[in-house]
């Protein structure tokens, strides 16, 4: 019933704190200008939707965050 090549209705379940925390940005984000005219869930400091090279930036500020090194690492998210 659930197989990863399973290109059919998915079903995840989330954690209620998981969902709690959600139901929260959802609240504040509604108090943020930049997200009035966008039905995306999260957006760059400047408003854009993330992408893949923001992404890597944002991965490359949490791994240097948590002294993690990536310079020789595949990291993906």
């Amino acid at each position: 019933d659930e197989s990863s090549k399973n290109d059919e209705n998915w079903r995840t379940s989330l954690q209620e704190r998981t969902v709690t925390m959600l139901d929260h940005w959802l609240d504040q984000r509604k108090t943020d200008e930049k997200y009035d005219d966008s039905d995306k869930l999260w957006l760059t400091l400047y408003g854009n939707p993330y992408g893949s090279a923001s992404l890597r930036q944002l991965l490359h500020r949490l791994c240097d965050l948590a002294d993690i090194d990536y310079e020789n690492h595949s990291l993906s998210w």
